[in-house]
This record gives C-alpha cells, structure tokens and sequence, in this order.
C-alpha cells in the first residue's frame, strides 16, 4: 500500500517539475512545435 503512494507522489513532483522548466523554456516549446509541424 506505502510504495504505490510513494511512486505517485514521485510523479506528482515530476509532473510539476515538468511544467515549471516547460513554463521557463516556452522557446523549446516554440522548437518542438515548429518541428513536430515542419
């Protein structure tokens, strides 16, 4: 029962981790559009 809400809790942080580097980084944001589009 402990390790699942350990392994959630872990995503969770990484998840908004995440969203704060894509906050920071909207130009790779621009690069990945331009090369998913292109």
């Amino acid at each position: 029962m402990v390790v699942p809400i350990f392994e959630e809790s872990i995503c969770k942080v990484q998840i908004l981790t995440f969203f704060r580097k894509m906050n920071h980084g909207r130009t790779y944001i621009r690069v990945v559009e331009k090369f998913h589009s292109g």
